[in-house]
């Protein structure tokens, strides 16, 4: 690896995010650094799970073959990128990441992993057609996301070989690069970080069995409040699935998908006769702070949690945003609706008046 391909593949990066990141409202480009951020936040992600084996997770590939991590955990370092189509810093380093994967392939097993949050496989396989990509290519159902606690894209992982996770990160700079060839080499003991806090519980007790919520939630909102699902009296609970970054983020990438944000979130927040409102907000790019200052920039008081586990999302089967669940007093799922368009938002909301 060249000087001249590291500058390259960070000046690319850091100009994506400069015209895409902070283009978010609150913040200045001249104030906020992004990927030192996105490098930050991956890094406290990964204290919890660094120099902790990796369970033998087997994931969709793209083009109808799965993989087995086992064939390749214990047995050789492993490095997995975390991407999504609509993530403009993912698409920059792509073709850095193929050179990667030539220079590397016979060291290390290099894996692609879709997110599989807002991409469906014709989404991947779109992409995949403007660009040339050799490594295995495979879609997440959150399973690996929530093992290797997904917090930004892209989000590198370098695994060593005795199956250990040993590098959460986001930049593609010089120390990610030193790091991820001496795990190819078998040089590499990562420091290991003593929280000074304990870590979420990874678990949280819901069930939702055959369309039905077999036992009330309690969940605790960043505004404070408490949350019961479904909610007390005999009105309908409302669960919106949302993130902060939906609505502008994805107004280049997805314009369709952040129009259909902003329409369900208007709907969210001036139809309380429908019944009662609760948000659940996505993790992934996503801290308490940004939740609460989304709520305070578009004056919200719908009592929103935010998903630190991503157990609730995967409990009702959430891997698209934005989405809603509907509830009946008694824990059946009424609904569940995923929004591909405001006009999708519109024609629902019609159709269920009452």
């Amino acid at each position: 690896m060249t000087k001249l391909a590291v500058h390259f593949a960070n000046t690319v990066s850091a100009l994506l995010i400069a015209a895409t990141l902070i283009s978010s409202p609150g913040y200045a480009e001249e104030e906020f650094d992004w990927a030192a951020e996105a490098e930050r936040r991956a890094h406290v992600a990964g204290t919890g799970i660094i120099g902790k084996p990796l369970a033998p997770i087997t994931l969709e590939g793209i083009n109808g073959q799965a993989l087995a991590l086992s064939q390749h955990l214990g047995k050789r370092p492993i490095y997995l990128k975390f991407w999504a189509t609509w993530c403009g810093t993912c698409r920059a380093q792509m073709p850095h990441f193929e050179k990667i994967s030539k220079e590397y392939g016979d060291k290390m097993a290099v894996i692609a992993v879709n997110t599989g949050i807002n991409d469906d496989i014709d989404d991947v396989k779109a992409y995949l057609k403007t660009i040339e990509l050799t490594m295995p290519m495979v879609r997440d159902d959150g399973t690996l996301a929530d093992a290797l606690e997904l917090t930004v894209t892209p989000q590198h992982v370098l695994i060593d070989q005795n199956g250990h996770v040993v590098w959460l990160g986001h930049k593609d700079d010089a120390q990610f690069l030193s790091v991820l060839d001496r795990v190819a080499n078998n040089r590499y003991t990562p420091k290991l970080i003593t929280q000074s806090q304990p870590t979420p519980e990874k678990t949280i007790d819901i069930v939702v069995k055959d369309g039905h919520l077999e036992k009330s939630l309690l969940l605790t909102s960043v505004q404070g409040q408490t949350i019961n699902l479904p909610a007390k009296g005999n009105k309908n609970t409302y669960v919106w699935f949302n993130s902060p970054w939906c609505e502008w983020y994805l107004a280049d990438s997805k314009p369709a998908i952040s129009e259909a944000c902003t329409a369900l979130r208007k709907v969210a927040s001036s139809r309380d006769d429908l019944g009662h409102w609760a948000a659940v907000s996505l993790d992934v790019w996503a801290n308490e702070s940004d939740v609460t200052g989304y709520l305070e920039q578009h004056q919200l008081k719908i009592p929103t949690v935010l998903d630190n586990t991503k157990a609730i999302f995967k409990s009702f089967g959430i891997r698209s945003l934005p989405s809603l669940v509907v509830l009946k007093p008694d824990g059946t799922v009424v609904q569940t609706k995923t929004f591909a368009s405001a006009k999708d938002v519109k024609a629902f909301f019609s159709r269920n008046k009452d």
